[in-house]
């Protein structure tokens, strides 16, 4: 055979398209699902790290995020109630936040049938004057603000999570 077919026919077979072996097909298709798996792990432990625990016993009461929504860092995605309350947000009005102290003693009282009138403290302070919510306002239609403040609920005296009572002393 001349020389220069030669040379066609390597050229020729160059040019050919090369199929790959049956066991080099499936080392790469092999590869491919090892990343996918690898992928899936990734995502199953950042899905761990999102699982959210309540600190208290209790039951959700708001959801104010929807699904898909974003949530910006320090932003409530929900509202835990409490089953057994522990303490009262209480607020104090603009005149009255000057005199409240922390460990001040507080009457509570709760008016109900029979009525019920406990001892506690003044456990936190906020140190700001706030936005009062709504439900505490005198008139709906005038914003109130005030100090709140934390007070432990004593032994014995029974209160639902929301609940308003009366506070004395301040």
């Amino acid at each position: 055979m001349p020389k220069q077919y030669d040379n066609a026919k390597n050229e020729y077979e160059k040019l050919r398209p090369q199929h790959p072996s049956a066991d080099s097909a499936l080392t790469v298709i092999q590869k491919a699902i090892e990343v996918q798996e690898q992928r899936i792990k990734e995502l199953t432990v950042r899905r761990e790290v999102l699982v959210l625990k309540s600190p208290i016993d209790g039951m959700v009461n708001h959801i104010q995020k929807g699904p898909g929504e974003t949530i910006l860092p320090g932003e409530s995605i929900l509202t835990i109630t409490e089953l057994v309350p522990r303490e009262i947000v209480a607020y104090a009005n603009e005149n009255q936040a000057g005199l409240i102290e922390k460990r001040m003693t507080v009457e509570l009282v709760k008016n109900s049938n029979p009525a019920q009138i406990a001892q506690s403290q003044v456990v936190h302070i906020s140190s700001t004057i706030e936005l009062m919510p709504q439900r505490l306002w005198r008139s709906p239609n005038i914003a109130q603000w005030g100090r709140a403040m934390i007070i432990k609920i004593p032994p014995g005296l029974k209160l639902l999570t929301g609940e308003t009572i009366g506070i004395r002393g301040l």
